[in-house]
């Protein structure tokens, strides 16, 4: 998504935002794009959604800002996008066939990399933002849990995958790990996961969590927020966390579960899912990534190697959280 001057000018009159100083592109994400906007009135993100706007991915993006809302009005601890309504009275916008909302930017920076000296205290920062978080969540709307249908929607994108090219390396790992991943899949469909379900981020990885002095104060991009079961979201963050050169690391996973306790028990039957629902997330990845990976399209190979070895030493590697 690129954006004029003029666009710009024109959204910082439609929120109510003054005077335009400056606006840039900000790098990441692989499906919507941000921009920050410094007005008058001071800095807002720009949030360009990426996917068409179907009755499923509005009804999606309604459940964001009420929850976006219902956090702020029940003083979550830490900074989140609270939606900026515009002079018309509207949260999501169209104009010249794009549409984006807008929040003011919250403190803090994506935690990069996990240094030696910090590393440890941003581990156990993340996983008391995760646990917090669900704390609140549990509070929200309760709603059906929607993890059996994202399950058949994995397999449907696994069996979608039908390369054509085998000289090429993407097409030919695409073809290597399809029925691997299809397996994983049909596994997990016969599974019950009904235990504790709610209202999920989806995606707290390290880029979602901003940080301040070391430690986080804002969490951003609740973008795929939808129902499942709690151990999924554990699964997500730890995965993201906790791989080092493709494996996930027995004593940082100890540390973050161990925090995460601090503040929400798990039970031994949720830690016994989590990293089947690892898998889960790595055939995901993995088959969106071949299929429909738009954005940094150049990195596709290299995400769909990394799920790959993952998930293969997740399965050799034999119980790593006991």
């Amino acid at each position: 998504m690129k954006l004029s001057k003029k666009e710009v000018e024109k959204v910082c009159e439609l929120y109510n935002l003054g005077k335009l100083k400056s606006f840039k592109g900000i790098k990441g994400g692989l499906s919507n794009h941000n921009f920050l906007i410094e007005s008058e009135k001071g800095k807002f993100i720009l949030r360009g959604i990426g996917q068409k706007i179907t009755p499923h991915k509005r009804k999606r993006l309604e459940t964001e800002f009420e929850l976006m809302k219902f956090l702020d009005q029940n003083k979550f601890p830490y900074f989140t996008p609270l939606p900026i309504e515009n002079i018309l009275g509207k949260i999501l916008h169209e104009f010249n066939g794009k549409n984006f909302w807008i929040y003011k930017r919250l403190p803090g920076k994506s935690i990069i990399k996990f240094s030696p000296k910090k590393g440890d205290k941003l581990i156990k920062e993340m996983a008391k933002a995760l646990a917090t978080y669900h704390k609140y969540s549990e509070k929200f709307k309760k709603k059906k849990s929607g993890f059996q249908n994202y399950l058949k929607w994995v397999l449907e994108i696994t069996e979608a995958i039908n390369p054509k090219n085998t000289n090429d390396k993407t097409d030919e790992l695409a073809s290597k790990e399809k029925e691997f991943f299809k397996k994983i899949i049909l596994r997990e469909l016969k599974n019950n996961y009904s235990r504790n379900v709610l209202l999920l981020h989806s995606d707290l990885d390290p880029s979602n969590a901003l940080s301040q002095n070391d430690k986080v104060v804002s969490i951003i991009d609740f973008n795929d927020a939808e129902y499942g079961p709690r151990a999924r979201d554990i699964a997500i963050s730890l995965r993201d966390i906790g791989t080092v050169r493709n494996k996930l690391d027995k004593r940082i996973t100890k540390i973050f579960l161990r925090e995460y306790e601090k503040i929400n028990k798990i039970s031994k039957e949720e830690k016994n899912e989590i990293l089947n629902l690892m898998l889960v997330e790595n055939a995901a990845f993995f088959s969106w990534a071949y299929n429909s990976m738009k954005k940094e399209k150049h990195n596709r190979l290299k995400y769909m190697q990394e799920m790959s070895k993952l998930s293969h030493n997740i399965i050799n590697g034999g119980k790593l959280l006991e």
